[in-house]
């Protein structure tokens, strides 16, 4: 309550969870559409699907200086709802096919919120990176599929927070990793295998050391090319890491926070994906900085 009268706004009348739906609801970080552009009417993909009643330009024709958005202004109708008004001028007012910086685009249609991309496909909020498909929050990344916050990452596969890897498949939680597989929380291990938790290690199949020679020659029959063969080593590798001690969240340099994937914060409750913020809550997906700031989604 301190908060809402310190900013002078009246307080919210859904709860955080109600409020956090409710935002996202506009948010099509996914979904591609085939429509017409119309300005020029060139063919173009887009976020919105052609039956909206929205007017939508190509990225070429939104960012060109040839028309002004008070040309689609109309006076208020104080006889007429004022969110009926509103939603008509959100129709009217030209909209931008896909968010990102297209200059920067080569050959990545199928991308959303991007920018430095080249040979991209179905990628979303990610920038500087090259033959990349069907990833999300992939940074600085190339010759990779599959992967959810993926950064300065090079041939991975099917991978979830990981960070400085080469060659790291179907893992999570592993930086500065070199052929991984399957191993979840590992940190600067290189040719390991369903390994867990492990620190500067090399040649380990389920924790346990091998010599060389040894781990090259069972390593073809774990990783084989088989889809039933692949999948037992995936089951009995996460079977394995339920073993183990989890860190209770994924976070860093943190003073009284609750929430997931934040780091450097301070004073930051109920929290997402959050990086150098203090005195915020109910905020999501931001690498700040960030003060005083609560129910929040998606900024920059």
């Amino acid at each position: 309550m301190a908060f809402y009268e310190k900013i002078q706004v009246p307080p919210p009348t859904f709860c955080p969870q109600c409020r956090l739906i409710r935002r996202l609801a506009w948010r099509n970080e996914r979904t591609f559409y085939s429509r017409m552009c119309d300005k020029c009417k060139k063919a173009m993909i887009s976020i919105y699907a052609p039956d909206r009643g929205l007017t939508v330009y190509c990225s070429p024709c939104w960012w060109k200086d040839d028309w002004d958005a008070l040309d689609f202004g109309v006076d208020f109708d104080p006889q007429k709802p004022f969110l009926i008004q509103l939603r008509e001028l959100y129709q009217r007012v030209p909209q931008m096919t896909l968010h990102g910086l297209y200059t920067t685009i080569v050959n990545s249609d199928y991308t959303h919120m991007v920018s430095y991309l080249k040979d991209c496909y179905m990628v979303t909020y990610s920038d500087y990176g090259e033959n990349l498909s069907y990833g999300s929050i992939v940074l600085n990344s190339k010759d990779s599929v599959d992967n959810l916050m993926l950064d300065h990452g090079e041939l991975c596969y099917e991978t979830v927070n990981c960070e400085k890897c080469y060659r790291v498949w179907y893992s999570l939680d592993c930086e500065n990793c070199n052929n991984v597989y399957f191993s979840k929380n590992c940190l600067g291990c290189n040719d390991c295998f369903g390994c867990v938790n492990l620190r500067n290690k090399q040649y380990h199949i389920f924790n346990k050391a091998y010599a060389k020679e040894e781990y090259e020659r069972l390593l073809p029959e774990l990783l084989s090319s088989s889809f039933s063969k692949l999948q037992k080593s995936s089951e009995k590798a996460y079977a394995f890491w339920q073993g183990f001690p989890q860190k209770y969240t994924h976070g860093r340099h943190n003073t009284g926070v609750s929430g997931e994937y934040i780091r450097n914060c301070k004073n930051v409750k109920d929290s997402f994906m959050l990086a150098n913020a203090q005195d915020c809550r109910f905020c999501t997906v931001s690498q700040g900085p960030l003060t005083d700031s609560y129910i929040l989604a998606i900024m920059e």
